[in-house]
């Protein structure tokens, strides 16, 4: 079976010309085979390492469904995107009162049965010293953003540049 592909692909071509006008003109297709098409992709993530070609040979050679590809691909597409305060307001009012299904929550419980449990957690069987103990109380840290006060390990996960109150981000 052939399949007809683009000489530039969709995603190249918004980068280099921002609309999709253009796309499917005749001189930027091609027919190939199936493995024709996803070796010409695989060739294209070889050479330009681009995310999207990658993709592309993956779900042509049947190593992804349809569906996962479309993940991976949003996944992708808004990795490093910076977001205006009004869109994080937006996202945080969307979330904010959600209440999860039972279905979701026993598939969240299902994906991370036994990550860190039991003989596979690697402080099994031990326990902080009392000494340990009041080291982690008292090691304490502000945070220079909202000037918090809260455990150092807080600030490292949920301060700094993470911190609610960044208006940089």
């Amino acid at each position: 079976m052939n399949q007809t592909h683009h000489i530039i692909p969709k995603h190249e071509w918004k980068e280099r010309f921002t609309s999709l006008e253009g796309y499917h003109a005749s001189d930027n297709k091609v027919v190939l085979s199936i493995v024709q098409h996803a070796e010409a992709h695989q060739w294209l993530y070889e050479t330009y390492h681009r995310w999207g070609d990658h993709l592309a040979s993956q779900m042509l050679r049947g190593q992804l469904t349809k569906d996962e590809g479309r993940r991976i691909a949003a996944r992708e597409a808004n990795i490093g995107r910076v977001y205006t305060s009004e869109t994080k307001e937006k996202i945080r009012l969307w979330h904010s009162g959600r209440k999860l299904t039972d279905t979701h929550k026993s598939s969240i419980q299902r994906s991370c049965a036994g990550i860190h449990q039991g003989a596979d957690n690697p402080f099994f069987g031990r326990k902080h010293s009392s000494e340990s103990i009041t080291k982690i109380k008292q090691a304490r840290a502000i945070c220079p953003v909202c000037g918090i006060e809260t455990v150092a390990g807080n600030i490292a996960r949920w301060h700094g540049i993470r911190c609610r109150k960044n208006t940089k981000c």
